[in-house]
């Protein structure tokens, strides 16, 4: 797996750590919100699996409810591409692979998943 990275939710050893960079990730989506306030423009938070989250095969997980607490509590937009990498439709998921060789980052393939799943969202269908 990249570097290992991706562990963070499923090793006890790494909570401290966790939650000390979701507080700072938290205090920073903060500062962006209250920018967009400042501006009138409207938030959405979206989440994504890395392969590690994908192999675990779970739609949910501390960092999902993180953001989704978040977005409830600032009454602001949430996607949740989870669902859609874990479980990918037939005519996406058919022999693609969606992340680059050895990376957390998409391909083509991932891109194109997320964007679908993205207009799905924006056109509200």
């Amino acid at each position: 797996m990249f570097h290992g990275v991706s562990e963070w939710i499923y090793d006890d050893d790494f909570v401290e750590l966790a939650e000390c960079g979701l507080e700072l990730g938290r205090d920073n989506m903060e500062k962006l919100y209250n920018l967009c306030v400042d501006h009138n423009i409207r938030m959405t938070i979206c989440v994504h699996p890395w392969q590690k989250q994908i192999m675990v095969g779970e739609p949910r997980d501390l960092y999902v409810e993180f953001w989704e607490t978040f977005a409830l509590e600032y009454d602001i937009g949430f996607v949740n591409l989870y669902p859609v990498f874990i479980d990918p439709p037939v005519s996406a998921a058919f022999g693609m692979e969606f992340f680059l060789p050895g990376d957390n980052h998409w391909n083509r393939n991932g891109h194109w998943l997320a964007a679908n799943e993205l207009s799905k969202y924006i056109t509200g269908n």
